[in-house]
């Protein structure tokens, strides 16, 4: 793997982060996504994909953290802007869920991804006072 040959390529602790987590070892895909970021701290596609993870684990502060910086260092955040707004559901937020949701809406062409911020809106309009 790309991490033998050159521990300082970032791809490779990315690309090994995205075999963990696929295999379910969740802790062993942070520590190699936190590794690739360490060393190319601008791709916003990394932070985003560990913050899925965090979300999977129930880490909603973690994960925002992560979609947040990824919104900051991409232009296009259609699917960030709906994780990250499922993940302020998830903690209460239901301000800022809504937010990010309709953020999503306005970004997205994605069909699926428009369906699943709408039935969320739904959701939070349905416990909103």
């Amino acid at each position: 793997m790309a991490i033998t040959l050159d521990p300082r390529e970032p791809s490779g602790y990315a690309a090994r982060a995205s075999v963990y987590h696929k295999a379910g070892q969740h802790d062993l895909a942070i520590a190699d996504y936190a590794k690739a970021i360490a060393l190319d701290p601008e791709r916003a596609d990394w932070y985003h994909e560990r913050g899925k993870i965090h979300q999977e684990l129930g880490r909603y502060d973690a994960a925002i953290t992560d979609y947040t910086k990824a919104l900051k260092l991409e232009l296009e955040g259609d699917e960030v802007y709906f994780a990250r707004g499922e993940a302020f559901y998830k903690k209460g937020n239901l301000a800022k869920a809504k937010a990010d949701l309709n953020n999503c809406l306005q970004d997205s062409v994605d069909t699926q991804l428009i369906g699943k911020a709408r039935a969320l809106l739904a959701q939070i309009q349905e416990q909103s006072p």
